[in-house]
């Protein structure tokens, strides 16, 4: 049967239908709920992603908290405890082995708290891109490429409808919920899925104007103590081989800066093999972010 057609038969009224029970001495007692409701039935394929996209975000959460970078996907697993009419509830539990091991010695309730958290702030964050009137949420972290792609994946299975997260506990085989649920209605989820996608764009667009071990030299530099790499900046260079004038350059290593500052002598008396993205205003080259410097080049004497 063809993955849609399985997925709307799934959907039709029904009672629910629960898995086979595990055992649950393999599995954390606390478990993150993920409610997708929607008018529509959801691919296969889309709903694959989602989880994929779902499974990705938690695990940085718990690398995040738990500083264990070498967990394995196998170590945490989603399941889909029942499929309702137009609805589909699913249940992630952290699988035996290290990952279980290392998370019953902390809270686990900081792992769920910091994916709801999270998960909050890059809706704000994208639907403020999208369009949204509502505004990011305030001190937190600039989102990823990762995490765009990852929401994009996860938002798409919602269709025109809505997420919600909850936390949940399994005791003695049944589950029950411990805190109200976190839902993010259709309409914050489609300016999500409108920014998020255009933050992938823009970084595409960036990596393909991205230049590699190009020759820069600096006919112009501040030395101003407090400047920061990234910020606004009057440092200039030219690379001849992208443009001929000189162009605002910005420094996205604080320490390639310093070391350019820094180093003895005249800066402007030698050139710097870089890589470096340009930013172009209607197909013109207006400003460089030296991504990074791989050496220096003495200028010979004319």
């Amino acid at each position: 049967m063809h993955p849609d057609l399985m997925m709307q038969e799934l959907l039709k009224p029904r009672h629910d239908i629960s898995l086979p029970s595990c055992d649950t001495r393999d599995y954390s007692n606390e478990r993150m709920g993920i409610n997708f409701t929607t008018d529509q039935p959801i691919s296969a394929d889309e709903l694959a992603d989602a989880f994929k996209g779902v499974s990705a975000l938690y695990r940085r959460e718990v690398e995040k908290i738990t500083n264990a970078k070498d967990l394995q996907e196998a170590e945490f697993r989603l399941y889909i405890t029942r499929i309702e009419t137009k609805c589909i509830d699913a249940e992630m539990a952290a699988y035996a082995g290290n990952a279980l091991q290392l998370i019953q010695m902390m809270d686990y309730t900081l792992i769920i708290d910091g994916f709801q958290r999270r998960f909050k702030e890059l809706v704000r964050a994208f639907a403020a891109r999208g369009g949204s009137g509502t505004p990011p949420v305030e001190h937190a972290s600039p989102p990823s490429l990762m995490e765009a792609k990852d929401m994009v994946k996860v938002i798409k299975a919602a269709g025109n409808g809505s997420i919600a997260i909850d936390r949940r506990l399994v005791e003695d085989g049944h589950t029950r919920t411990i805190e109200e649920r976190i839902e993010f209605s259709p309409e914050a989820l489609q300016d999500a899925y409108d920014g998020a996608s255009a933050f992938i764009a823009e970084h595409d667009e960036r990596a393909a104007a991205h230049h590699h071990k190009v020759l820069l030299y600096l006919p112009q530099l501040n030395f101003d103590k407090h400047q920061q790499a990234g910020k606004n900046s009057p440092d200039r260079g030219v690379i001849e081989s992208i443009w001929k004038r000189d162009l605002p350059i910005f420094w996205m290593s604080e320490m390639d800066s310093r070391m350019v500052k820094g180093q003895e002598g005249n800066p402007s008396k030698v050139s710097y093999i870089v890589d470096v993205n340009v930013e172009t205003k209607q197909g013109v080259p207006k400003i460089y972010r030296v991504m990074k410097i791989h050496g220096i080049v003495e200028d010979s004497d004319e």
